[in-house]
C-alpha cells in the first residue's frame, strides 16, 4: 500500500529531459531483453524530448512524465506522454512511453504483481487528466491514438475502446 502513480506536466527542463531520455533508453532496452522489437529507436524520440511545442501545456499540447510514488515520496519515472491538439474536440496522442517490466522498478520492497499492466493504467489517467484540463474549455471528445507498428499494439488499443480509422497520407502544393 501506499504506492502510487502521478502524472506530472513536463515543463522540459534539463532535469525532466534527462528522466524523460532514460524511460526512452529503458523501454527499448527492454523491448530488445523481451525480444518485443518494433520498428523505431530511442533516437527517434529524443528530438521531441527537447523541442518545446508552441502553445502552451494542457491547452494546445499535453505532455506528461508519469511516476510511481512510494508512501516515503521517492519517486520513479516510468513514462513519458506527448499529445497535440488536431483540432477543437480532438487530440493526437502520439508518444506514450511507459516502461513495463518488473525488473525496472528500483525499489526492491515493491510488490511488482500487476506491473504489467501499468501501461494501460497509464494510457487511463492520460485521457483523464487531458479531459480534466480541458473541461471549461474546448473539451477533448477523441484521442487519436496514431498507427501501430505491431499486432500486439493494436490489440492494446483496442483494449482501451480504440477502433481503427482510415487514414492517408497528402502532399499538397
Amino acid at each position: 500500500a501506499g504506492l502510487k502513480y502521478v502524472l506530472e506536466p513536463y515543463e522540459y527542463s534539463k532535469a525532466e529531459q534527462g528522466q524523460a531520455q532514460e524511460v526512452v533508453e529503458q523501454l527499448f532496452e527492454g523491448l530488445s531483453k523481451h525480444k518485443d522489437v518494433v520498428g523505431s529507436t530511442p533516437e527517434d524520440y529524443f528530438s521531441l524530448l527537447k523541442q518545446k511545442p508552441h502553445g502552451k501545456n494542457g491547452k494546445d499540447y499535453f505532455a506528461y512524465l508519469g511516476k510511481l510514488v512510494d508512501k516515503n515520496g521517492k519517486e520513479q519515472v516510468l513514462s513519458f506522454f506527448m499529445a497535440e491538439r488536431l483540432s477543437k474536440e480532438r487530440v493526437g496522442l502520439y508518444w506514450t512511453i511507459t516502461v513495463r517490466w518488473e525488473d525496472y522498478i528500483q525499489d526492491k520492497d515493491l510488490n511488482p504483481k500487476g506491473f504489467p499492466g501499468i501501461s494501460q493504467y497509464a494510457y487511463v489517467r492520460v485521457f483523464e487528466k487531458m479531459r480534466q484540463e480541458t473541461l471549461h474549455e474546448d473539451s477533448i471528445q477523441e484521442i487519436d491514438l496514431g498507427g501501430s507498428e505491431t499486432k500486439t499494439l493494436d490489440e492494446q488499443k483496442e483494449k482501451l475502446g480504440g477502433q481503427p480509422e482510415e487514414s492517408f497520407w497528402v502532399v499538397k502544393k
